[in-house]
Order: structure tokens, then C-alpha cells, then sequence
């Protein structure tokens, strides 16, 4: 038989599902799975997919944006003049002072850091914010699929549970 029992840490409350059996006539219990601050098996599954949900779409959001941005960089590949390109970062530059004043330092630091890259590492085709926003993209994106993978394991378990248990 399995049951919903809470565990109180630091004050809160803290939910697992329990199943007794006996083992060389003692009671025993195990812990099926924890629940968290859900008191019920219904509410955690619920949480767990709209966790799920929610970080599958924040994925394809990013996902999106991430091909916007590499077919920027890949048109812009095609052909900028030197010009064009000081253009840009003067851009970029006016957009980052209107942006933040408050922030003016951070955003000089910004500056001359595009700058320094634009002229030393990257091709002249390449704006290194584009490019750093495109590589920083990829690496949510692949941190929130990966946690979605853990939610809907957890999803599944609990599911597991509720079809074999109650």
C-alpha cells in the first residue's frame, strides 16, 4: 500500500510517496518518490508538465532567435565593406549608451571589447555580439532541453507510480 507522508525540513513542509512492507516481521517503509512542496501524487504531475511544457517552449523560442541570428551572421558574410562594419559597432555603441546611461562603463567596456575583437580575432564578416549572443543560445538551449529531460524522467516516474499505486 502506498500513501503520501511529509517530512518537516527547516520549517517547511516536504512531501514523498511511501510504501510499507515487512521485512523479518518489522514494518519498513521505502520512499517512491519525493513530491517536494506538492501534498499530493495530482499536483506534482501537474507541476512536472507544465515544467515540461514551459521548458520546451523557452527552447524553441531560443532555438528560433539562434537560426535568425546565424542567418544574419551568414548574410552578412556575404559581403560588408570595412565601412559597413565600423558602422555597425558605431551602432551598436549608440544603442547600448541609449539602453542604459546608468550603465555607461559596462557598456564602454562592451564597446571596446567588440572593437578589440572586431579588428584581432574575428573576420571582418563577423559581429562578435551576434556571434557571442548566437554560441550563448546554444548552451541555454541545450542546459533547458536537458532539464526538461529530467522533468518529463520525473513526470514518467510519478505517472508510473499513480497508474501502479492508486
Amino acid at each position: 500500500m502506498a500513501f503520501v507522508r511529509y517530512k518537516t525540513v527547516e520549517g517547511k513542509r516536504y512531501y514523498q510517496v511511501v510504501s510499507n512492507y515487512r521485512e523479518r516481521g518489522k514494518h519498513r517503509q521505502e520512499v517512491l518518490c519525493h513530491l517536494g512542496v506538492h501534498d499530493s501524487l495530482e499536483k506534482a504531475i501537474e507541476h512536472e508538465k507544465r515544467q515540461v511544457a514551459a521548458l520546451r517552449s523557452d527552447a524553441a523560442r531560443l532555438r528560433e532567435q539562434a537560426r535568425r541570428i546565424k542567418e544574419y551572421m551568414q548574410d552578412y558574410a556575404e559581403g560588408p565593406s570595412t565601412e559597413i562594419r565600423k558602422a555597425y559597432i558605431e551602432a551598436r555603441r549608440q544603442e547600448w549608451r541609449e539602453e542604459g546611461t546608468s550603465n555607461g562603463s559596462l557598456y564602454e567596456r562592451e564597446y571596446a571589447k567588440l572593437k578589440r575583437y572586431a579588428k584581432r580575432w574575428m573576420p571582418e564578416w563577423l559581429p562578435v555580439v551576434e556571434y557571442d549572443r548566437y554560441v550563448l543560445m546554444l548552451v541555454v538551449i541545450r542546459y533547458e532541453e536537458d532539464l526538461a529531460d529530467k522533468h518529463r524522467a520525473k513526470l514518467t516516474k510519478l505517472l508510473e507510480i499513480q497508474h501502479k499505486y492508486f
